[in-house]
């Protein structure tokens, strides 16, 4: 997956925040019913959310799926900063 988003940062440089959920998930190998029952969040919704922009996915249902598959929220997601100057 190659879902991520580039942030604008108040001083002009930018972050490049990549979903990493479904690698995690799958690097854990949990299936998506599996995450489910842990979640309560239903399948085919945790099927969009491995496949949406970093930005669109709801901070409650992140820390769900976090501790479902027990890593920090951050472990979600690859952050990386790049500066311009």
């Amino acid at each position: 997956n190659n879902y991520h988003k580039i942030v604008d940062t108040k001083n002009g440089d930018f972050m490049i925040i990549e979903n990493r959920i479904k690698q995690v998930r799958e690097s854990k190998k949990i299936s998506l019913t599996e995450l489910s029952k842990q979640t309560g969040i239903e399948r085919h919704h945790l099927a969009e959310i491995e496949t949406q922009d970093a930005d669109k996915i709801n901070v409650v249902e992140a820390i769900l799926i976090a501790k479902a598959l027990e890593i920090q929220i951050e472990g979600l997601f690859y952050i990386q900063n790049v500066e311009l100057r």
